[in-house]
């Protein structure tokens, strides 16, 4: 049984492109390749936000399993990257495949081999197998609790005992719905990964956690709920009847009906839990809830901040200098996904999701480094 994480996503989704590592082979300098093998393209396939993607793509191809080159993509000025499978990597997803594919599954009110489900038929991807049916395991002869996380982040956090411990708190009251609500990069999605990572282990309910699309409407949800659940209970009663955690990762520009729907089931709720993880810059008028849910004890809110200069300084603990570690902080804000890019020295990370120049996301990678010189401190 194989667990359904981000990189084994990517890689089932570039399989569905490996005739394009051959226009790369042929070294075709006028080959245009398709923008579902950009870093947006991916990021759509797979259900996470594009400042998500690096580093996913990072680590798979520090494994050797993914390869990165530039090329002319449809639509774009200027060479841009794409990715495929290196040879390791269709080795290794073909590897998969072979496993899974003579696997009996029921579809439509029929059985059907896996692989003839997807390559014969075409009924679907091996992407949406994945995704749809590789989430329960079999225990004892029953299904046990649905596990079912897109967006998981694994990564230390720091100083954010406090915002788990408010988490905790609230999944242990009668309270249903929890807000988590911060600026973009502040770590709001990781501080919910490490809270599922513990319960998950401690308590007998199913966890779902959902990244939303940009418009994300009610049928979305209720097209994942629904695919997830594999239609043994309906929309209205997973959503209000189940003992479940569903999570809605990356509220922000949603359908306005979605915004409706989850106004209406404020009081309607009785069994479960939902978090909604939200931008702080999100307009008022899709925020699903009000004050007055808020003290009814319908809805609780927890607001993520960056991290202070204390935390800055354990996190980067090998750096001595408190010049250099106040110069960190001032540039970063202490902003998590900043400060996690500049561990990594991701240089295009950091002028991508900041106001950062190449100059100054340079000279923070060099003093992390230990090559900086506080003499050649770039302007802000």
């Amino acid at each position: 049984m194989f667990r359904v994480t981000l990189k084994l996503k990517i890689l089932l989704y570039l399989s569905e492109f490996s005739k394009y590592r051959g226009i790369h082979e042929n070294g075709d300098e006028i080959a245009i390749y398709p923008e579902e093998i950009t870093q947006e393209g991916i990021a759509k396939a797979v259900g996470i936000t594009v400042s998500h993607v690096p580093r996913e793509l990072k680590d798979l191809i520090n494994d050797g399993l993914v390869e990165e080159i530039k090329g002319r993509v449809k639509n774009r000025a200027k060479r841009i990257n794409v990715y495929f499978l290196s040879p390791m990597g269709i080795a290794e997803v073909n590897k998969i495949k072979n496993e899974i594919g003579e696997k009996e599954i029921e579809f439509n009110n029929k059985i059907y081999k896996v692989k003839d489900l997807i390559e014969k038929y075409k009924f679907m991807t091996w992407l949406d197998y994945f995704n749809n049916y590789l989430i329960q395991q079999k225990k004892d002869g029953e299904f046990s609790n649905i596990y079912h996380v897109e967006n998981l982040i694994n990564t230390k956090l720091i100083n954010r005992n406090i915002e788990l411990k408010k988490i905790n708190e609230w999944y242990q009251s009668e309270i249903p719905f929890l807000v988590i609500i911060g600026a973009r990069g502040s770590g709001k999605t990781a501080i919910i990964s490490k809270f599922v990572s513990v319960i998950k282990n401690i308590d007998n309910i199913d966890i779902i956690m959902i990244s939303l699309i940009e418009d994300a409407n009610v049928e979305f949800l209720k097209k994942k709920l629904e695919e997830i659940y594999k239609k043994s209970k309906n929309f209205e009663e997973i959503i209000l009847k189940t003992d479940n955690l569903i999570i809605l990762d990356n509220y922000y520009r949603v359908s306005e009906d979605l915004v409706e729907f989850l106004n209406s089931i404020l009081y309607k709720k009785s069994k479960g839990k939902m978090i909604v993880i939200m931008r702080e810059e999100i307009p008022v008028y899709m925020r699903f809830y009000h004050l007055e849910d808020i003290k009814n004890r319908k809805v609780n809110e927890l607001y993520i901040r960056n991290l202070p200069l204390d935390a800055v300084k354990e996190f980067f603990n090998d750096i001595k200098e408190e010049e250099k570690l106040k110069l960190i902080y001032r540039l970063t804000g202490g902003k998590p996904s900043l400060l996690v890019y500049l561990k990594n020295f991701d240089e295009n990370g950091l002028v991508k999701n900041s106001t950062l120049t190449a100059e100054q996301a340079k000279f923070l990678i060099d003093i992390v480094k230990g090559q900086a010189k506080d003499s050649e401190s770039p302007k802000e």
